[in-house]
């Protein structure tokens, strides 16, 4: 760490200064002259039939500019993706959607037209003027019910499966055949809402040279941009997205929305500015949701503990649309054989359409589900064969080198350690102490138009200027490619800006994550590229070679003699006057080429570890649970920034806890009951205990710097692990979450009556 610079510093989140002052500006804060307010007419039944809509009433209110229905609309069906393209390999392309219903509403909230007017309350009345005639029709809610023989068709499908994949390796019949001890549950998990403070809003304006701008806080600036050119039937070079300050979005904030399509049609067809922002009830009913899971699980043990075979059944709440498609599907069935080795594996997930609004990601869409099945299923498992649940994980862990059952290639692993750190730091009594452990992927192989971008570019006066689409959701991206970036030019970090969140940055890119193995690596790339070129220019002056001169403290020199050598400054000038123009690097990190270079197996770089520890009080008379104590330690590869590494791990065990114990988008007949923060609980600062952090750094090859991945791993294994401690405390475990005072106290009754 100590030939580093910036890199490995705790340096503070540069993004914070404007939130913290209260200068930052999100989608709704945005004004544009004579700009119109729209608001969204919704379904009120869960699944009917549209006989008629009749808008002529709110066309006549004073002050209502425009209304557009599915008749004002090219017709065009859409999804989660641009039509025809495959998110991976296991993806099947559905296009199941219309920006305004047609023919038949299938969730309550479903949007049916759209009102622009002079301001929210005319906007707001005139929906109440616009006739609908409905023919109700037969809904269904559970995935499993869904499923069954004589369910209501959704979408004309007889099973209402909209996507089934399996995954196999090996031989699961021979693999349980060889187990001493098998054990089969079936788990289940609630509806959850993203729940970012800031609410869904964007702002359009077509203008009178045919140029469609949208400013909104969208998590895929250029899919939804290509997507929204599809529907409006208009060349993608017309259309451009720039992204404000984003006030969180966890995979909320994904894929294109009505709403954004909606401001832009109500734009084009007034040629005014139009904004839409969604009321909390409107983010509850009508945005995304995390996938309601039903898990079926089965595993073979040794009496060590060493897993034989795991065969796995999943069905998946699609909601009434397919939405991000096979993620949640696949990213369970990888993960079954991570972080633990699994020899043989049965894997089949069906998603299927339900009469509920989309699901979509949240923080590794699928995972978590899956990991509390398999970390409940391994204490379950330590209980029956006598064995301590640390050492039953010890059995199983996967090390550096290994390859899975699905022959994908582990680079990097401190699982082990991970498990050492963490059950030493909670201590405490076997009693009220749970353990879990997770893993997520680094630098995923997504389709070409999903590389990473970014360009870097010296400017005259010695700032360095970074360009991406990457945008900040609050993980301190920013400030982690301004360390990237200073680390190789040798500069303070203040020296670097970052421009990012314009689709006119790299229009051909759908989507960048700030994934540091990815972005960080592109990042990298571009830098040495800017970097060599002010070399080249140095060199010529020193009459010294490329090779032999470095950048570091705000100097360019000669490696060994310091003295030699000019301010970065004087070198920048000194290039731009030669060159003509600013030294400039760019490039785009494809995982798929680098894998391919490598030679390495698996549809990602690497993997991040974990393991978390929780300790908990039950109180047995009310079922009440408090979490008195988190821990998480965690294979980040290189810590680039150990104050963001910790912060995000502190924030994922926070809201994995709130999925624990506390949040439930409650459902009856397709409505739900609790969409506002009065009555949704979140983990607030009275729930959240301390929540200790141990980076564990095995520097993997392919990260910049060794650096992986933070920001979805980090809520894994929360919940898991207070699932555990719960079950060590009152001797019963809980297969459906979240663990409820109810489920608590049924959990105990069932005990004492058994």
């Amino acid at each position: 760490m100590s030939d580093y610079s910036v890199i490995g510093k705790r340096l503070p989140f540069l993004e914070c200064i404007p939130k913290g002052t209260g200068e930052i500006r999100f989608a709704d804060d945005l004004r544009l002259p004579g700009m119109l307010y729209a608001r969204t007419l919704r379904s009120p039944f869960p699944h009917a039939r549209i006989l008629k809509i009749d808008t002529s009433r709110a066309r006549a209110l004073p002050g209502v500019e425009a209304v557009v229905t599915a008749a004002d609309t090219t017709g065009r069906k859409y999804g989660y993706w641009p039509p025809g393209v495959k998110w991976d390999q296991w993806s099947t392309v559905v296009d199941d959607r219309y920006p305004l219903a047609k023919d038949r509403v299938r969730f309550i909230g479903e949007e049916l037209a759209a009102v622009a007017a002079v301001d929210e309350d005319t906007a707001e009345e005139a929906l109440g003027l616009i006739d609908v005639e409905y023919e109700q029709l037969p809904a269904v809610f559970d995935p499993e019910e869904a499923a069954r023989p004589g369910a209501p068709a959704i979408h004309d499908l007889e099973d209402n499966t909209c996507i089934h994949l399996t995954m196999r390796a090996g031989d699961v019949v021979a693999g349980l055949a060889q187990a001493d001890h098998i054990r089969e549950d079936r788990f289940t998990f609630a509806s959850i809402n993203h729940a970012s403070i800031e609410p869904h809003s964007a702002l359009a304006y077509y203008d009178p040279m045919g140029n469609l701008t949208v400013w909104t806080a969208t998590q895929m600036i250029g899919c939804s941009r290509s997507v929204l050119a599809y529907l409006l039937d208009l060349p993608e070079d017309r259309i451009r997205f720039i992204v404000p300050a984003v006030g969180g979005a966890f995979g909320g904030k994904s894929g294109l929305f009505p709403f954004e399509y909606c401001a832009a049609l109500l734009s084009m067809k007034t040629g005014k500015p139009v904004k839409i922002t969604y009321s909390r009830e409107e983010v509850f009913t009508s945005t995304l949701r995390r996938y309601n899971l039903v898990i079926r699980l089965k595993t073979g043990f040794k009496q060590d503990g060493a897993i034989t075979a795991v065969q796995c059944r999943v069905a998946a709440e699609a909601g009434a649309y397919v939405g991000l498609g096979t993620p949640p599907l696949v990213n369970g069935a990888i993960f079954l054989t991570a972080p633990y080795r699994v020899p043989n594996l049965d894997y089949e997930g069906r998603k299927v359409y339900t009469n509920l609004p989309v699901s979509g990601p949240m923080r590794g869409p699928g995972l978590p589900q899956t990991r509390y099945a398999v970390e409940t299923q391994l204490d379950l498992a330590a209980r029956d064969l006598d064995l301590d649940p640390a050492e039953i994980r010890r059995r199983n862990v996967l090390q550096t080198g290994d390859r899975t059952a699905l022959k994908w290639d582990i680079t990097s692993c401190g699982l082990e350690e991970c498990i050492q750190k963490a059950q030493t730091a909670i201590g405490g009594s076997e009693d009220s102490t749970g353990l879990a452990c997770s893993s997520f992927m680094s630098g995923y192989d997504y389709p070409a138009r999903h590389t990473n971008p970014g360009s870097v570019s010296i400017e005259p006066d010695g700032t360095v200027i970074v360009q991406t689409i990457s945008c900040d959701f609050g993980q301190g991206a920013e400030t982690g490619m301004r360390q990237i970036v200073a680390e190789e030019m040798g500069l303070p970090i203040e020296k670097v800006r970052v421009r990012s969140g314009d689709s006119y940055l790299f229009p051909g890119q759908w989507w960048a994550f700030s994934d540091s193995a990815s972005t960080g690596r592109a990042m990298m790339e571009a830098a040495s590229q800017a970097r060599r070129q002010l070399l080249e220019v140095v060199a010529e002056d020193l009459e010294a070679k490329v090779e032999d001169l470095d950048c570091k403290g705000g100097r360019v020199y000669v490696k060994g003699s310091p003295q030699r050598g000019v301010a970065f400054a004087d070198a920048a000038r000194k290039t731009f006057d030669r060159r003509t123009r600013a030294a400039f690097g760019e490039a785009r990190f494809c995982a798929r080429d680098e894998l391919r270079r490598t030679g390495q197996r698996g549809p990602f770089l690497a993997c991040t570890f974990s393991a978390q520890a929780s300790e908990v009080e039950v109180d047995r008379e009310t079922g009440l649970v408090d979490v008195k104590r988190m821990v998480t330690a965690y294979d980040c590869g290189r810590a680039i920034n150990p104050n963001m590494v910790e912060g995000t791990l502190q924030g994922g065990s926070t809201m994995g806890l709130g999925h624990a114990l506390l949040e439930e988008v409650v459902w009856r007949e397709g409505q739900p009951l609790n969409p506002s923060f009065l009555d949704y609980r979140l983990a607030t600062s009275l729930d959240t205990p301390s929540v200790e952090t141990i980076l564990i750094e095995t520097v993997d090859p392919a990260g910049p710097y060794g650096a992986k991945e933070v920001g979805q791993g980090s809520l894994q294994a929360a919940a898991p692990a207070v699932g555990n401690a719960v079950f060590a405390s009152i001797g019963a475990p809980i297969t459906d979450l979240p663990i409820t005072p109810e489920r608590v106290l049924k959990a105990l009754q069932s005990r004492e009556s058994s």
